[in-house]
């Protein structure tokens, strides 16, 4: 590595001064001053993978002595303070079936190949069990009533309100539903509305979510969800948009005839007619339709995507974000050729090739533009976890430090000065120091991040 007095200096000096702060604020797990023990696994909450984002903790008698969160699929990766006796683990508050019979330093528990599996359902094994009452001796005891087998709800939906016009929002809630599960599907009427990422049902198998009303024509429409084979739906009515006022015309102030010196009457002038508006032919096609309509004309892009090198086939998903939340979505046609209307946007717009971070990014968005070869490139596996492309695809990310406990230094990186930056690569489960410019939602691997800038304090700990 180049070592240079100047401005490496100063490099050097922050990272100290970090980790001198960090000794005044408990340090995350890998910052401890002896080796953790790790659990590497999966976790699924009535045989499901639980949503991502999901909180795993590690106990030791009634200490929490860990904590993680699952991304894709319940995968997880937990480090475990020093404890004595059994490990216990809870998925989202609820007891896991397995345990490990004791701690130890830098110990190893399972692996990327053959993960430790944790399986939890709904009930808390450690509830005390009620003490029954006696039975009376005197008499004969009388036969209890049986008990009533209740019937099972169907799953359902409401909606937040029961119409409205192309670009509303509506929130939909729903229950009865699987527990643990992803909402599959979501439409309103034959158009797909379904939010990404997808919304998941929680421990009591609801779930609710935002919506954006698509461009249909005035009607009746059902909206339906499907959650793990079961469907639910409930009726919306899409009214008319709401119009622009017509401006009332103000009439032309009426002219005072001079006085005429002769009897004859002022002759009256013939007004001249307003000329016929041509009226502009309809399009011979339909532009595309996209989820979620807008009362106000979108800025498009196309262009060319390329995911790992090579046109994206057709039939792949473009996604266009504002930070964390979605809006604009489309699919690629033959060659990788795409286009997207992307609703308005308060910061810079990023975009995703198959759910994975595009390189390019838009700093403006402006409404009715239209920004013709706007070329995309993505490469699948690499973009989520590979600084450089990260901090490309997001300009609110300033600068990330991480600890690394085997070599008790500071790694970092610094779009500024790349070449010198020793952090190449974000691993799933490892703690990290993120800088930001401002407060934003932020997607980081495929979790919505909240990370917040107030005055001078814009460093936000995550879990990666």
């Amino acid at each position: 590595m180049l070592k240079t007095a100047g401005w490496l200096t100063g490099l050097v000096i922050l990272p100290l001064a970090l980790f001198a702060l960090l000794t005044t604020i408990s340090l995350p797990a890998q910052a401890q001053s002896e080796p953790p023990h790790v659990v590497t696994g999966t976790a699924k909450a009535n045989g499901w993978p639980p949503p991502v984002g999901s909180v795993v903790t590690a106990w030791g008698g009634d200490e929490q002595i860990g904590s993680a969160t699952t991304t894709a699929d319940g995968h997880f990766r937990i480090l475990i303070s020093r404890t004595s006796g059994i490990i216990r683990f809870r998925i989202n508050g609820v007891f896991a079936n397995e345990t490990i019979p004791s701690w130890q330093q830098n110990g190893q528990t399972g692996h990327a190949s053959d993960r430790f599996i944790l399986t939890a359902v709904e009930y808390d094994p450690d509830a005390p069990t009620p003490t029954p009452r006696p039975t009376p001796t005197l008499g004969p005891t009388p036969t209890p009533a049986p008990t009533p087998t209740p019937t099972p709800t169907a799953p359902y939906i409401t909606l937040s309100e029961p119409s409205g016009p192309p670009g509303s929002t509506v929130l939909i809630r729903g229950g009865s539903f699987k527990v643990f599960v992803p909402v599959r599907s979501a439409s309103v009427g034959p158009i797909d509305v379904l939010p990404s990422p997808a919304p998941a049902t929680d421990s009591q198998g609801n779930t609710e979510f935002d919506i954006l009303i698509p461009g249909l024509d005035p009607g009746t429409y059902t909206v339906e969800i499907e959650v793990s084979g079961s469907t639910a739906s409930a009726e919306f009515t899409v009214t008319e948009s709401n119009p622009s006022p017509t401006p009332t015309p103000t009439p032309a102030p009426t002219a005072t005839p001079a006085p005429t010196a002769t009897p004859y009457p002022t002759p009256t002038p013939t007004p001249t007619p307003r000329p016929t508006a041509t009226p502009t032919p309809a399009p011979t096609t339909d532009p595309p339709q996209l989820p979620g309509g807008s009362s106000e004309p979108p800025h498009i892009f196309t262009g060319q995507a390329t995911l790992n090198g090579s046109p994206a086939g057709q039939g792949i998903a473009i996604d266009a974000y504002d930070g964390g939340r979605l809006i604009g979505a489309t699919v690629t046609q033959s060659g990788g050729r795409y286009a997207i209307h992307v609703h308005r946007s308060a910061g810079v717009i990023t975009f995703r090739v198959n759910q994975q971070a595009a390189a390019e990014s838009w700093t403006t968005w402006q409404q009715g533009q239209v920004t013709p070869g706007f070329n995309l490139t993505a490469a699948a596996g690499s973009s989520e976890n590979d600084p450089s492309r990260l901090f490309a695809a997001l300009p609110d990310l300033v600068r990330a430090f991480a600890f690394d406990n085997a070599t008790k230094q500071w790694d970092f990186f610094d779009p500024v000065v790349p070449e010198v930056s020793t952090l190449t690569r974000f691993v799933p489960g490892n703690t990290y120091w993120l800088l930001v410019s401002r407060s934003t939602w932020l997607l980081l691997n495929e979790v919505e991040r909240n990370l917040s800038c107030v005055g001078d304090n814009c460093w936000n700990l995550i879990v990666w």
